[in-house]
């Protein structure tokens, strides 16, 4: 039976970003965690909540076209 906790390294890899990105946010205070004595837990709704905090529109312009827009 699998615990329901996932720790930095599994939730790196179901967020598809690294480990390091990973303890960036939780120290930032942007991906809710959990301390279980001295290690950080995270929870598939964490990386839920994290994942739809996070989630960027697309303006539908790139940084080159929108450079041409102020000129």
């Amino acid at each position: 039976m699998s615990s329901p906790y996932l720790n930095v390294e599994e939730a790196a890899k179901r967020l598809r970003i690294s480990s390091y990105q990973v303890t960036a946010a939780y120290k930032a205070g942007t991906l809710p965690h959990r301390r279980v004595g001295r290690l950080i837990r995270f929870t598939e709704a964490d990386l839920e909540q994290f994942q739809a905090n996070t989630r960027v529109e697309s303006s539908g312009l790139t940084s080159r076209s929108r450079a041409r827009r102020r000129a």
